[in-house]
């Protein structure tokens, strides 16, 4: 049996609970904008042996690599899977896919200042500022 609350009702009732109180509110209502509620009956199965789990970012990750297939010289493509795989908590899969992608971008710095913005609208401070270096190194200012 599911049901269904909004996603209102959700954060109202996360921003309480001891792990969220040190979250921003917005950090919250991007989690709880894909859940659902689900409510289960004493005895009923909630997963079996064997069933594969489902990911919100399956069908994205699926597309993109379906992108990447369909033009595997793009450096945009394996740039769009690897924040997809930072987003899934797939690290090192989101790794290689940079990886690609900063070969295939060469000396383009607005490749690499792309990559800045997508992981610094992520807070990974580190990764975004290595790439706007990256971009730096490969503009007409680094001289």
């Amino acid at each position: 049996m599911m049901i269904k609350k909004k996603p209102e009702e959700l954060f109202q009732f996360l921003k309480h609970v001891e792990l969220f109180k040190h979250i921003s509110e917005e950090h919250i209502k991007l989690l709880v904008k894909p859940l659902q509620l689900r409510k289960y009956n004493q005895g009923e199965n909630i997963i079996e042996e064997g069933q594969e789990g489902k990911s919100p970012y399956k069908e994205d990750i699926e597309s993109a690599l379906q992108e990447v297939a369909e033009d595997p010289e793009d450096p945009y493509t394996y740039l769009d899977l690897a924040v997809l795989y930072l987003d899934a908590g797939q690290r090192l899969k989101a790794e290689e896919a940079f990886l690609n992608g900063r070969l295939l971008a060469g000396e383009d710095p607005e490749y690499f200042v792309l990559a800045g913005d997508m992981l610094s609208a992520r807070e990974y401070w580190l990764m975004a500022l290595e790439q706007y270096l990256q971009a730096l190194s490969r503009s007409s200012w680094a001289g």
